[in-house]
């Protein structure tokens, strides 16, 4: 690709893209960032709009990542205003700006906005989804997260842990014990104990919880 096109043609944005976001996966944030803010670069150059809206998507999951909140939001808003121009805003890509925005908005103590962006998520990729893709799986699992932050009840919780624990479920049997996915409900349901001061249940899903974590990191850092 780079002999027919040239090494700064925006079409090289998609293997960058993609060498990213194995970078994230691997842990390696620095290059991962370094590989993202160049496949944003590249299509920066040409204007080519769809492009560098995916290219901003995976850049802010590596900052995502790194915990810089403040920017991620900033690139996800950008992001989202591409994907608005190029697509409409009744399209999958809208929802991975929604499920970043309520990821984010989540650790930054924004509740109410959390709560709005995992609904709008949940509710499009539902209708253009399959109803049992595991990115409704994600958007679904999100807007409990956010039901937990906002301070529901005990006995709301004890639903909300219920459905958490069919999400893990769910994941592990089709995406793996150890995939993202399934550690992010896995950490959703220690959230949940601790917001209805289950500790017994806490002490229960804590070890659990690191033991997936530190079979991932081995995972995907064994040699290919």
């Amino acid at each position: 690709m780079v002999a027919d096109r040239g090494e700064d043609h925006p079409d090289i944005s998609r293997p960058v893209r993609g060498l990213a976001h194995a970078a994230l996966l691997q842990g390696e944030l620095e290059r991962a960032e370094q590989l993202a803010r160049r496949a944003v670069a590249l299509c920066n150059r040409r204007g080519s709009t769809y492009i560098g809206a995916r290219a901003r998507l995976v850049l802010a999951r590596v900052l995502l990542a790194a915990g810089s909140v403040h920017d991620a939001l900033r690139v996800v808003d950008e992001a989202c205003e591409r994907f608005l121009r190029t697509v409409g805003d009744r399209h999958v890509r809208i929802a991975d700006c929604d499920a970043l925005r309520a990821r984010l908005h989540l650790l930054n103590g924004d509740v109410d906005e959390a709560v709005r962006a995992a609904t709008r998520c949940e509710q499009l990729r539902a209708e253009m989804l399959y109803e049992d893709h595991w990115e409704v799986l994600e958007a679904r699992l999100l807007r409990l997260r956010a039901t937990v932050a906002e301070g529901a009840d005990a006995a709301a919780l004890v639903e909300v842990d219920d459905e958490l624990r069919t999400i893990e479920e769910d994941a592990a049997a089709r995406l793996g014990v150890d995939h993202a996915l399934t550690l992010r409900a896995a950490a959703a349901r220690v959230e949940c104990a601790a917001a209805a001061g289950n500790v017994e249940l806490r002490g229960e899903l804590e070890p659990r919880l690191e033991r997936l974590r530190d079979s991932r990191r081995r995972r995907v850092r064994e040699p290919r």
